[in-house]
């Protein structure tokens, strides 16, 4: 337990599990982008594992773009009641092309791609009126942040305390829906990888991932 099979991002979980040192909050978020990808397979033949290769490169380039654009689209429609449309554009721009949002999120399903979706748009519900479902809907996305990266936990924390503020007596509605992405991926530490911090904990050395803080 603990120790790594053939592939780095493998560790030994609890009994004869064997799970993935990355954090399954990503996978399964976007699970269901893949269902035309697995139709096309089981139509194609499942046992072409060129073809299964094919697809996987393909889909993952698509669904991180999909990520990507749409944290791009949000963070415009946050800018803009706060400056004009050309400002709010050329910010968005900056934010797209200008850091390494698109060269490097865009690319592969890294965690963080997910998590600047999930934090940009946590801050457009957070900064704007206080409905029922904008409130119930920003403590699961603010939950998310720290599921989905756990090192995040920082960011999910102070955006947590504001939309704590921000929810006013609705704030009951913004921690209950915060606990079902926190109470599921504590279920599946305990269960499937036997450690509260997930697979984190199972590192057999601190630089599993080449040295790569992603």
């Amino acid at each position: 337990r603990g120790r790594n099979s053939s592939a780095f991002w493998i560790a030994h979980g609890l009994g004869s599990h064997h799970v993935s040192t990355y954090p399954v909050f990503l996978p399964v978020v976007i699970a269901p982008l893949y269902l035309p990808a697995v139709a096309y397979l089981d139509a194609r033949g499942p046992d072409d594992p060129h073809l299964l290769d094919q697809v996987a490169r393909f889909m993952e380039k698509l669904v991180a773009s999909l990520i990507t654009a749409a944290s791009v689209a949000l963070l415009y429609l946050l800018l803009r009641p706060r400056s004009p449309p050309r400002t709010a554009a050329a910010l968005s721009l900056v934010y797209a092309f200008g850091t390494v949002t698109w060269v490097i999120s865009s690319q592969a399903l890294w965690a963080h791609g997910l998590a600047q979706l999930l934090v940009v748009a946590t801050l457009l519900l957070v900064t704007g009126p206080r409905t029922a479902w904008r409130v119930a809907i920003a403590g699961l996305l603010c939950a998310s942040i720290a599921a989905n990266r756990p090192s995040d936990a920082l960011l999910a924390l102070g955006l947590g305390l504001y939309g704590l503020w921000w929810a006013g007596p609705m704030r009951w509605l913004y921690l209950l829906l915060g606990l079902i992405p926190v109470g599921l991926t504590v279920a599946y530490n305990l269960g499937t990888v036997g450690h509260l911090a997930g697979a984190y904990a199972l590192f057999v050395r601190p630089h599993n991932y080449n040295d790569d803080v992603l």
